[in-house]
């Protein structure tokens, strides 16, 4: 049997989706729940159409578009941080980012990808939010796109730290380590 709603409508503040082309609301609903927030997103609109599917399942690089509503699900997940995101990366919409905690040691690795390597990008600013009771030894970055590994200029203020990432062809690590106050 169907359900009626759906199991998460009290976190999502939605009973169920919107019927397609139906009248019902089809944008982003902000919902706090006890002390976290939710964000319910109809759906995600394709800039470029998939393709049909089939068995063998082919999604290829033409395929690697932003949905058309990207500004709603940046919107929404900031909301639903509260404004206090992990990373805050300033780069063209072609740039990709990752941040990820290093296992057994006290290293962050963010990762940046630029889709359209035709165009490089320059001064690249990053803010990063610290865990309480840490502080940044040191910020460097490397690339296999250049042959040296650079010493990043770290300011601190308020627990977020804030660099530039001086340049940015393809592909570049930016290592932050992190260490007891």
């Amino acid at each position: 049997m169907r359900r009626t709603k759906f199991a998460l409508a009290d976190v999502f503040g939605v009973d169920r989706p919107p019927e397609p082309g139906g009248h019902v609301q089809d944008h982003p609903v902000q919902h706090a729940f006890g002390a976290g927030r939710s964000v319910y997103i109809p759906r995600i609109e394709p800039s470029t159409p998939p393709p049909p599917a089939q068995i063998n399942y082919n999604f290829g690089n033409q395929y690697w578009t932003l949905p058309k509503n990207y500004t709603n699900l940046v919107g929404a997940v900031t909301w639903a941080a509260n404004n206090r995101l992990a990373a805050e990366i300033q780069a063209p919409l072609s740039v990709a980012a990752e941040l990820a905690a290093q296992k057994g040691s006290n290293t962050w690795l963010l990762h940046l990808v630029n889709f359209d390597f035709t165009r490089p990008v320059r001064d690249i600013a990053v803010c990063l939010r610290t865990p309480a009771g840490l502080k940044v030894q040191e910020a460097s970055v490397e690339s296999p796109d250049f042959e040296s590994r650079d010493l990043l200029t770290a300011t601190v203020r308020d627990g977020v730290v804030f660099f530039r990432v001086p340049r940015l062809l393809v592909y570049d690590l930016v290592q932050v380590k992190l260490a007891s106050q």
